[in-house]
């Protein structure tokens, strides 16, 4: 059972609540880079009555390197511009716990 989770380019949030939701003993950061969509992963968040997440910006091509690292990684459907395929490796590699999970959901969008 993971003990943090993060979602990357969360939009919306449905991953990350679902798994607020699947885990709802777990810390889950809700990261992305468009404050319209923090702002509705906020709400979401009320709405579905999640209070162990927390929505904060977060751009993948300036990662801090003292990053914490998280147990589960999560990105759904963030593969559709050319330099979130290039930059989502680096991405994992400065968020993942070593012995951390990537969920990397694609539905094969050409970028």
């Amino acid at each position: 059972r993971p003990k943090r989770i993060l979602e990357l380019g969360c939009g919306r949030a449905l991953s990350g609540l679902y798994a607020a939701k699947l885990f709802p003993e777990a810390q889950v950061a809700l990261t992305d880079v468009s404050e319209e969509c923090l702002e509705s992963a906020r709400a979401n968040a009320v709405v579905n009555a999640c209070d162990n997440v927390e929505a904060t910006f977060l751009n993948w091509h300036s990662l801090d390197p003292e990053l914490p690292n998280w147990d589960l990684v999560i990105a759904a459907d963030v593969l559709y511009l050319e330099r979130a395929v290039k930059v989502l490796p680096k991405a994992l590699q400065a968020t993942l716990a070593y012995d951390g999970l990537a969920l990397i959901v694609d539905p094969d969008r050409c970028y």
